[in-house]
């Protein structure tokens, strides 16, 4: 699992593993999950919709590791 401890914007400052990131890391090692992307100036409810769906997808994910 990627622990994200801080982000700004797209860079992502956190650990892989034993890796710290940022990092480069071979994508074919990592089992993506899926997330409703959401850009970074919307609405508030436009937020909490997206934000709900991603947690839905969290929830009916089999592989909880992810």
């Amino acid at each position: 699992m990627l622990k994200i401890n801080s982000h700004d914007g797209p860079a992502r400052l956190g650990q892989w593993k034993e890796r710290i990131t940022p990092t480069v890391i071979d994508y074919k090692e990592i089992e993506i999950v899926k997330n409703i992307a959401t850009p970074f100036k919307i609405q508030k409810e436009i937020a909490q919709e997206y934000t709900q769906q991603t947690i839905n997808l969290a929830q009916e994910e089999k592989n909880k590791k992810k």
